[in-house]
């Protein structure tokens, strides 16, 4: 009696156990920091992505992300708020022309093949 008492108790402990292994092995992952999500934690969704509430937050300012707030999911599934997105586009195109510019004067300065001037710019700006 003893025995098969012991017996179930440790199948159902194994069960238990196993069962704890899928969920976490299989179950609902953060793509912010891809732990897994317990069933009952709310969580916050982009797309197909869902995120821990602390998670869904922007990646370049760490302001937490709340239901409404414009943002950018990047390929790598960052998320990025509306205010930063626009910063470093604006920047970007800045960047691009001042590029284009350095370059036209250079060329006219000494002219050299277009894969040189790209390493000196790059080397300038890096």
């Amino acid at each position: 009696m003893i025995v098969e008492f012991l017996a179930t108790q440790t199948l159902n402990i194994v069960q238990l156990v196993g069962c704890v292994r899928v969920r976490s092995r299989y179950g609902t992952k953060c793509a912010g920091c891809e732990q897994g999500i317990p069933p009952t934690q709310i969580v916050r969704r982009a797309q197909d992505n869902v995120y821990h509430l602390e998670c869904f937050a922007c990646s370049m300012c760490s302001r937490q992300l709340n239901t409404g707030d414009e943002f950018y999911l990047m390929d790598d599934k960052k998320l990025v708020c509306k205010a930063d997105y626009e910063t470093v586009k604006t920047r970007g195109k800045h960047l691009l022309a001042s590029v284009i510019a350095l370059y036209r004067v250079l060329q006219k300065v000494r002219p050299l093949s277009s894969p040189a001037y790209i390493l000196i710019i790059l080397d300038l700006f890096v």
